[in-house]
C-alpha cells in the first residue's frame, strides 16, 4: 500500500529554522528530511504531538536534533517498521 508519493523540504525553510537557535542546518536538514520521508511511509502520514513527527518544532526540539536525540515517537517507529517489512 503506497501512502504517499512526493515529499519537498524546502531549503530556504530550513536555513530560516536554523537561525537564532544555536543549531547546524545539517542537523535541521537531516530531520526536515526524516519527517517528510515519515509521512511518505506511515500509513496515514499523520502528525503527532510530539518527537520527530510534530508538525512545528520548538527549540527545545531543534536542540535535541543537534544532540542527535529527535526521534519518532515509538508507536511511530513500531508502525513505520511495521509497514515497510510488510
Amino acid at each position: 500500500m503506497t501512502t504517499g508519493r512526493v515529499a519537498y523540504v524546502l531549503y530556504k525553510r530550513v536555513e530560516q529554522l536554523t537561525g537564532g537557535n544555536g543549531v547546524d542546518l545539517a542537523n535541521v536538514l537531516a530531520i526536515a528530511m526524516a519527517h517528510e520521508l515519515g509521512h511518505l511511509l506511515l500509513p496515514g502520514g499523520r502528525h503527532s504531538q510530539d518527537g520527530l513527527m510534530r508538525p512545528n518544532w520548538t527549540k527545545k526540539d531543534l536542540q535535541l536534533a543537534q544532540r542527535g536525540r529527535l526521534f519518532f515517537r515509538a508507536e511511530d517507529g513500531e508502525r513505520l517498521r511495521s509497514h515497510v517489512t510488510q
